[in-house]
């Protein structure tokens, strides 16, 4: 049974590629309805004899594909060369708007849609690994991930800093489920008194945020939740302090150690018993 490439496996840095051949890919790209060897040869000032090796290795690595177009002249038609490779823009902005889709639908069907989006985000986070995660792997990680993360300098006086989390306005998810919350009386979550949190990375970005678009309080939700569901070899655990006013996202670790219960090795929400 024939089936799909990943996607994955066609951006061009999971390509094997020579400066030429990158530069041959990024003129088909340019193209998507489609170029000639001859037309590439000539906007790269080179021979079709001289494009040909390229061409015939980004074949090889399936970067692109050749089609003969159907006309109905005599001969031997050109070969028509597309790009196989995505437009990580374009791929990205529909993610986004996939992810923004997923998380509004939460809002409107679920009785309590950032408590759900936490334990999406705990599955996610055990869907990607259960190992313990240092702050220099969790930095790295982040940063492949589009966060720009930057390491935050601890300070003299560590409680200048000190956060709580998560804040109360951003999260909804029980204490049992959240590390370093509480459950007010109205059901929302508060600050734990014994559950301090350092500042340990700023995110400079996100890869969850439309350009043009508001994103729902439950895509924070589902990514503190991934965070939550990481803990360090020490059994620290981590958390998100989302974004507020001029403030931007941290990641957090919880200066103390938590139980596996508290960062997320309980079933999924769905599997709970009501």
């Amino acid at each position: 049974m024939t089936v799909p490439d990943a996607v994955s496996n066609l951006f061009v840095e999971s390509l094997k590629l020579s400066a030429k051949q990158r530069t041959v890919l990024d003129v088909i790209h340019e193209h998507p309805r489609g170029i000639t060897a001859a037309r590439i040869a000539t906007i790269m000032g080179t021979t079709v004899n001289t494009l040909r090796g390229h061409l015939d290795e980004l074949l090889a690595q399936e970067a692109i594909r050749a089609e003969a177009p159907n006309v109905g002249s005599r001969g031997r038609p050109a070969l028509v060369y597309y790009s196989r490779v995505p437009d990580n823009r374009a791929i990205a902005l529909e993610y986004i708007t996939l992810v923004r889709v997923f998380a509004q639908y939460l809002l409107e069907t679920t009785d309590d849609p950032r408590a759900v989006a936490y334990d999406i985000g705990r599955t996610w986070a055990r869907e990607i690994s259960t190992e313990p995660c240092d702050e220099s792997e969790l930095l790295v990680r982040l940063a492949q991930m589009g966060f720009d993360p930057v390491p935050v300098e601890e300070p003299h006086n560590l409680a200048d800093t000190q956060l709580a989390a998560p804040p109360v306005e951003q999260s909804n998810v029980p204490h049992s489920e959240a590390p370093g919350t509480a459950e007010a009386s109205d059901g929302t979550a508060t600050s734990h008194p014994d559950h301090a949190c350092r500042p340990i990375i700023e995110l400079r970005s996100c890869p969850f945020l439309h350009p043009d678009k508001d994103t729902p309080a439950t895509v924070c939700d589902i990514h503190m939740g991934m965070l939550a569901a990481r803990k360090g070899p020490d059994g620290r655990g981590f958390t998100l302090t989302p974004h507020h006013g001029d403030v931007l996202c941290h990641v957090t670790v919880i200066n103390e150690h938590v139980t596996a219960t508290d960062i997320g090795d309980s079933p999924p929400y769905g599997d709970k018993t009501q």
